[in-house]
């Protein structure tokens, strides 16, 4: 049978979980703080809105074994989990024994089985049930989003709370979440080219060709180089000179009569001349296919965000990252009326885009002051490079956000120049106790990258911390006294396991 067909059959399994749950029953929410997260969060608050269910909402980064032994002494009988807890099952089932959950996530599963005829076992273990597209061979990093697999459960089970044109307008959401999660990288396909395609047959959404970092058509030209943090520009990401200087190579004028000239008043030829000088500058990059693309626009603006979604999605991770995930909420369920979700709407909804925006612009210079203070202190011993790692300690930066720690290392590590197939390797302080780590792996194929969780265990467990996250994108949580030795351990680790990977 076809994968999309047992895909259905998970659904079918989250669709008896909602129905079980009697009327008068709190439904909990725990949602990752991401885009993908809030738009599933969003969607799903929508329609619960619409069925006149009671619901609780948390926004978590990971589920750490502190905040499950908290949940579990909750009142709550139902628990829903929105892009996480697939890497946690063992977690969920130790720590919510008596609890009724359902887990929706595109994460690689913690108790994976992706055989074709054994999807419902894969899906249900105890009082858990799972929705997870792994488990049925689909792949969750490309083909659909968490908020994606929301919207598709929200509609198999909507019985006349909303209209068609509201489920289709929740349609639209699931894509902020998608290339939030960078799926549209190369453009959409599997199940998320589906939701787009039927977007841009009912007319909600428009899609051309451009330059991908050109997401504000009235942002000065030399600031969106300057900013440009969801797709790094090496040597000019962070520099408002160089900038200059890239455009002054050109030929391009920053300048439009007596103001700076905003993207808006790029001319084509402009537009060309840029696209051909970043292919040329960084043509030995991974990243280089990303830099011109499909955009999508929304064909009514958000909230007065605009209609570009890329920008969109990027305000809504920017309120999760810097602790405003409910802000972001709000916006999507549009405090309670869906045409305000989509449209230019009252007093209430311009300070809550005023807002979001202020959360965005302070995101954008945590990001690039935690780059600036690599430019000063890479020689730093603060600093570490090593045969096939990196690593970054950010500890000493005052008042940095933990929650940022793995966009800045990325940010980092690719303005750094670090050779592809490199482990990076962050550390900065979350609170007075704790330490935040992060694992991430430089390179373009993620499936033959190393086993990132096992690399850390290794590392953590011998100081006592905790692991956090999944395959691709590895936390931890280690005691602040224990800081030096893990990074001592962490250095011999990481050395042995680059050499095993040559001799692999």
């Amino acid at each position: 049978m076809d994968n999309h067909v047992y895909f259905q059959e998970l659904l079918e399994k989250a669709a008896s979980f909602y129905k079980s749950i009697e009327a008068d029953k709190v439904i909990r929410i725990i949602a990752h703080l991401d885009a993908d997260g809030i738009a599933s969060c969003g969607i799903f608050s929508r329609f619960l809105l619409a069925e006149k269910r009671k619901f609780v909402v948390s926004f978590v980064h990971d589920l750490r074994q502190e905040f499950l032994q908290k949940v579990g002494a909750e009142h709550y009988n139902y628990y829903l989990f929105l892009d996480l807890g697939s890497a946690n099952l063992s977690g969920l089932e130790k720590k919510l024994p008596n609890k009724k959950i359902l887990v929706i996530d595109h994460c690689y599963a913690d108790k994976q089985v992706v055989v074709e005829n054994e999807a419902g076992d894969a899906a249900s273990a105890g009082n858990i049930v799972q929705v997870n597209p792994y488990l049925v061979g689909i792949d969750g990093s490309k083909e659909i989003s968490s908020a994606g697999m929301v919207y598709l459960l929200c509609a198999k089970i909507n019985y006349g709370s909303m209209d068609e044109a509201v489920i289709n307008s929740l349609g639209v959401l699931t894509l902020i979440g998608a290339i939030g999660d960078c799926q549209d990288s190369g453009g959409f396909t599997g199940i998320n080219k589906i939701l787009l395609d039927n977007a841009i047959e009912k007319n909600s959404i428009t899609k051309s060709q451009g330059l991908t970092i050109i997401t504000d058509m009235n942002q000065p030209v030399h600031k969106m180089l300057e900013y440009s943090i969801s797709q790094v520009l090496p040597g000019i990401t962070g520099s408002e000179a160089e900038s200059f200087n890239f455009l002054a190579g050109l030929g391009i004028n920053p300048k439009h009569d007596n103001s700076w000239k905003v993207c808006a008043h790029l001319a084509e030829e402009d537009i060309s001349k840029i696209k051909a000088a970043l292919q040329n500058k960084f043509m030995d990059k991974s990243f280089i296919s990303n830099l011109y693309g499909d955009n999508y626009h929304l064909t009514s603006n958000f909230a007065l965000f605009g209609n570009n979604l890329r920008e969109i999605s990027a305000i809504i991770k920017a309120c999760g990252r810097m602790g405003n995930a409910q802000l972001g909420l709000r916006l999507f369920i549009g405090l309670g009326s869906l045409n305000n979700m989509v449209s230019v709407g009252d007093n209430a909804t311009s300070n809550l885009a005023s807002l979001a925006k202020k959360c965005s612009v302070e995101y954008r210079n945590k990001l690039l002051a935690a780059l600036s203070w690599y430019v000063k202190n890479k020689d730093s011993p603060n600093v570490m490079k090593g045969n096939g790692y990196f690593i970054v300690n950010l500890t000493s930066i005052r008042d940095f956000n933990a929650n940022l720690l793995g966009k800045a290392i990325e940010i980092i590590s690719i303005s750094g120049e670090v050779q592809a197939n490199t482990l990076v390797l962050g550390l900065a302080v979350e609170n007075n106790f704790n330490v935040k780590v992060s694992l991430r792996y430089l390179g373009q194929d993620k499936e033959s990258a190393p086993k990132l969780d096992r690399i850390l265990k290794e590392i953590t467990e011998q100081i006592n911390g905790e692991i956090l996250g999944h395959r691709h994108v590895m936390g931890a949580l280690i005691p602040r006294e224990k800081e030096m030795d893990f990074i001592k351990i962490a250095r011999k680790v990481l050395e042995s396991r680059a050499m095993e990977e040559i001799i692999r």
